[in-house]
């Protein structure tokens, strides 16, 4: 297909082990779609198909895949129910397709309840789905929240080992993309309401922007802000700044730091790069971690700005579903970049 044949020429950086994929659904026709759709792409491998709940709950014990695509209508268990049973037994991210047209607010919040990570909306008619129209973004998807295929993590060094002689953070700047389903949960359910400030990059595709916001909030215990234009800069507080939100950090009226919008930044020029600045004249020194899928223009600014990161920490490589961005900054024999896995940068955030 035209879609897929445009991502994989655009495809890049490959991953050392393919994203291994579970396709549920009662209509053979989507299953088809679905598995062509993949099977384009050499970083996808589709390990199986089930044509309902009880089939998939066998499947996935059997196959044990990365990421699930469900249907939420079929005969016998329904996809609702065969996400909960499946949760209850296995770690995997699981995206529903629904053809449900009414309420689907509320739905895509009851989904998530169940531990659905999002929803991808489809026609209820077989002679009205529009494949190409939503094959970007079943992609899309499949690629930010499957999970690594390798894991990576070996263990973690505590906290004072790796910043022994380092006054505690003033903030954290975190950049995050695909591969984010296995990090959000190791590294934000150590937040406070005393932690410093955290400050999120996504690399999120427009599909999955809300979806990457209510995963956060679920596991974050302190307050999460998607778009926080207006609020203030404040420990026990966690501000997604998203491409092109075009916010800056500016003292209001009554003296305090608020994210204020800024026509200097609405194009993601040097973005990251100005928060690090801004932080660290404030004197909120920001400890900065680069994770798997992170956007491409991150290694530009850090790289770019290097004296702005003292203290800059990257996922190893290898346990990145998408790791062109670490690999850039591992290669680049930066001085004071320190390189760990996704369990020792989750100890780093202790330390907020």
């Amino acid at each position: 297909m035209k879609i897929a044949t445009e991502r994989q020429q655009s495809a890049t950086q490959k991953p050392a082990h393919p994203i291994r994929v579970l396709i549920c659904d009662d209509s053979v026709f989507m299953r088809m779609a679905v598995r062509t759709l993949c099977e384009a792409l050499p970083m996808i491998e589709v390990v199986g198909e089930a044509e309902d709940g009880e089939d998939a709950i066998a499947a996935v014990k059997e196959l044990m895949p990365d990421i699930i695509t469900m249907d939420i209508s079929m005969p016998g268990m329904d996809g609702v129910s065969a996400t909960r049973r499946i949760l209850e037994q296995h770690d995997v991210p699981i995206i529903i397709l629904s053809s449900i047209s009414e309420r689907r607010s509320e739905l895509a919040a009851k989904l998530m309840d169940q531990g659905a990570v999002d929803v991808i909306w489809k026609s209820a008619s077989l002679m009205d789905i529009d494949i190409d129209g939503i094959a970007n973004t079943i992609l899309e998807k499949i690629l930010f929240w499957a999970k690594c295929p390798k894991g990576g993590d070996t263990g973690a060094a505590t906290s004072d080992k790796l910043l022994p002689n380092t006054e505690k953070p003033g903030s954290a700047l975190i950049s995050m993309g695909s591969g984010c389903y296995d990090r959000v949960p190791k590294l934000f359910s150590h937040l406070t309401a005393e932690s410093a400030p955290v400050i999120v990059f996504p690399n999120a595709p427009r599909s999955c922007k809300d979806g990457f916001v209510r995963y956060l909030e679920k596991f974050s215990p302190v307050p999460v802000h998607a778009y926080p234009e207006g609020e203030p800069l404040a420990n026990g507080n966690v501000y997604c700044v998203f491409a092109r939100n075009g916010l800056a950090l500016e003292k209001n009226s009554d003296g305090n730091i608020e994210f204020t919008p800024s026509s200097n930044l609405s194009e993601n020029v040097e973005q990251i790069s100005y928060y690090a600045q801004k932080l660290t004249e404030l004197n909120l020194h920001p400890m900065t971690i680069v994770l798997s899928g992170s956007d491409a223009q991150i290694a530009q600014q850090i790289t770019g700005s290097i004296a702005l990161f003292k203290s800059l920490f990257i996922e190893t490589p290898d346990s990145c579903i998408d790791p062109s961005v670490v690999n850039q900054l591992s290669q680049s024999e930066l001085s004071q970049q320190q390189i760990h896995t996704p369990d020792t940068l989750a100890e780093l955030m202790r330390l907020l």
